[in-house]
């Protein structure tokens, strides 16, 4: 008969095990959502570096708004933050730097402590070189060397913070595309970066500073600048044309016209009331545009009872009467 003060201490003992083994975490808890869950390790170097090459300068369908600015959007564990509410003020306020079904890239890619940083369409700010940031002091104050150019003044990408609780867990490149599926669309571009990288390099140049050059096609528009806010059909006489606006006040606003397919003038409204109009053909898209040609075909030769090897036939020739 085993005694009653050792029965007591041994299902003591079972239930502390059995507590034990609830409360401590497991691959399946500790894994940020839609990370496998044996990724509950921090990230290898070897990883690191593939993320990196994987997804720097990648092009993306974008599946929420992004605003202009450094604040941007957080993503951690499949929500977004901040709420939809607090977007639409922020782009309200700052404009928009991506929207939904927009065509974007990423431009940058960097991890810090627990958190990966990825700029949308160039990010929130410009990096300055080493010359843009000296100055000179004198009697009228103070006044930069290289005075701040319209392009670093105007950055209109965004940022995407993904964040971790612990640290960056360790994945590959699809699986962190997975994980941002909810924000990232990557695979409708994949046939676009083969096109992209066939355009000469003052059109890819272009459509990475997200310009427009007069003589695009609406395709190559829509790859630099994404979806217009508005469009509005006009007549020029007796030619139709179409423009396309993108922006609003108190930012920037450029007007795209399009006669048929081809953009025939670009204008641009500044804030300080400058406007910048150009119409002369920058690109032509029928050398821009890379046509595939068929393979030559030989002709169909007749059928024929010679076996491979056998010389040709002389040709028979009918004399003349």
């Amino acid at each position: 008969m085993v005694p009653k003060p050792f029965r007591i201490f041994v299902a003591f003992l079972i239930s502390s095990s059995f507590a034990l083994a609830q409360a401590t975490p497991t691959a399946a808890n500790l894994a940020p959502t839609g990370i496998p869950a044996i990724a509950i390790r921090p990230i290898s170097e070897e990883n690191r570096v593939a993320l990196i090459r994987g997804i720097q300068a990648e092009f993306i369908n974008v599946k929420k708004p992004f605003p202009q600015g450094k604040d941007g959007l957080i993503f951690k564990d499949g929500a977004v933050h901040p709420g939809d509410q607090e977007v639409r003020k922020m782009i309200a306020m700052n404009g928009p730097a991506a929207r939904p079904g927009d065509k974007s890239q990423i431009t940058g890619f960097q991890f810090k402590d627990k958190n990966i940083i990825l700029e949308i369409n160039g990010g929130p700010r410009k990096n300055k070189k080493k010359y843009e940031r000296v100055s000179v002091a004198g009697m009228g104050g103070e006044a930069p060397v290289s005075p701040q150019s319209e392009q670093d003044a105007n950055a209109r990408g965004s940022v995407l913070i993904v964040q971790f609780d612990k640290f960056i867990p360790d994945m590959n490149v699809d699986q962190f595309k997975k994980y941002l599926e909810p924000l990232l669309d990557f695979q409708p571009l994949a046939g676009s970066e083969a096109y992209i990288d066939s355009l000469p390099p003052k059109v890819k140049q272009a459509l990475k500073e997200k310009r427009v050059l007069v003589g695009m096609n609406r395709d190559l528009v829509t790859l630099s600048k994404g979806r217009p806010d508005q469009k509005i059909r006009e007549h020029d006489g007796d030619t139709e044309y179409e423009e396309w606006v993108f922006g609003a006040p108190p930012q920037d606003v450029e007007f795209v016209r399009f006669v048929g397919d081809e953009v025939t003038q670009d204008k641009i409204m500044k804030v300080g009331g400058e406007k910048v109009v150009r119409t002369a053909r920058e690109i032509d898209m029928n050398q821009t545009t890379a046509t595939a040609k068929p393979a030559p075909t030989e002709p169909a030769k007749k059928p024929t009872m010679r076996r491979p090897g056998d010389p040709e036939p002389e040709l028979q020739t009918q004399p003349q009467p």
